[in-house]
Formats: structure tokens, C-alpha cells, sequence
């Protein structure tokens, strides 16, 4: 799924746009391979545009009807705040591991 959007925020000077990326993708039935993708722009705090991108793909191994083992990687750009409340102009990476029980 892809959404293309063209927005402005309520504290907005002028419109933002934002792309929306969503996959899901099984393979053999035991591992799952999802996520989402987001590009966008915003006024920062001085008034600047910024763009934003963040992702996170996730990477499951399913081991039976009920559970599965895997984990994110948050992948973002311009979306973690400083101590000065602008974004970091660095990639940021924070992976997670983690187990997922279906109902």
C-alpha cells in the first residue's frame, strides 16, 4: 500500500506533503517480513522545513499458530528530538527484539 498526502498542520506556515509506504510479505508460511515507511516535511521549531523520514521494517519467524520470535529495526532521520527540541540531523537506528503471542 502507498498513500500520497498533501497536508497542513494546524501551526503550519505552508502545506507538507507525506508518502506512506505499508508491506507485508510471507515467506514459506514461517517467516514474515513487514513494516512501514514514512517521508514527510514540517516547520521545525525556528520556523525551517524539515524532512522526516522514518521506517521500520520487522522480521518475524513464526513457530507455530501462536507464536513467533523477531524483532524491528526503527530506522529515522530527522525525527528525534535534541536537547534543543530540533531534529537530529544524524540516521538514528533502534533495533528491538521481541516475541509476539497471537490470540
Amino acid at each position: 500500500n502507498t498513500e500520497i498526502l498533501y497536508r497542513q498542520m494546524y501551526s503550519s506556515a505552508t502545506p507538507d506533503y507525506q508518502i506512506t509506504f505499508v508491506w507485508m510479505k510471507m515467506f514459506k508460511n514461517k517467516i514474515e517480513f513487514v513494516g512501514y515507511g514514512d517521508i514527510w516535511s514540517q516547520d521545525n521549531i525556528l520556523g525551517e522545513k524539515d524532512n522526516i523520514v522514518q521506517f521500520e521494517p520487522q522480521l518475524w519467524f513464526i513457530l507455530n499458530d501462536n507464536f513467533a520470535l523477531g524483532g524491528a529495526v526503527e530506522i529515522s532521520k530527522n525525527f528525534i528530538l535534541d536537547e534543543n527540541l530540533l531534529p537530529e540531523k544524524e540516521w538514528q537506528f533502534m533495533p528491538t527484539v521481541a516475541c509476539r503471542w497471537t490470540f
